[in-house]
């Protein structure tokens, strides 16, 4: 783990209850792709994209979980 990521993952653990409840308000708008059905599922996205430095949404909308891994989708490593 680089340090980069270490902070990533400090950052957003600092405000964890903010991005839990943010991943509340978001399953419940619907906005989501429907893979997402719990806020620990969109909890963990949005850390993978910490730790790649992407915001929220954009990690929400191109990472994709795929037998269990977040993968990047391909519209998102450009």
């Amino acid at each position: 783990m680089n340090e980069l990521t270490v902070r990533a993952e400090d950052n957003f653990l600092a405000q964890f209850e903010q991005r839990k409840e943010l991943a509340n308000t978001l399953l419940k708008s619907k906005f989501l792709p429907t893979a997402y059905t719990t806020p620990e599922q969109v909890l963990t996205v949005m850390l993978k994209g910490a730790e790649l430095n992407i915001p929220p949404m954009e990690a929400l909308s191109g990472i994709h979980i795929i037998q269990g891994k977040p993968t990047v989708s391909p519209q998102l490593m450009l």
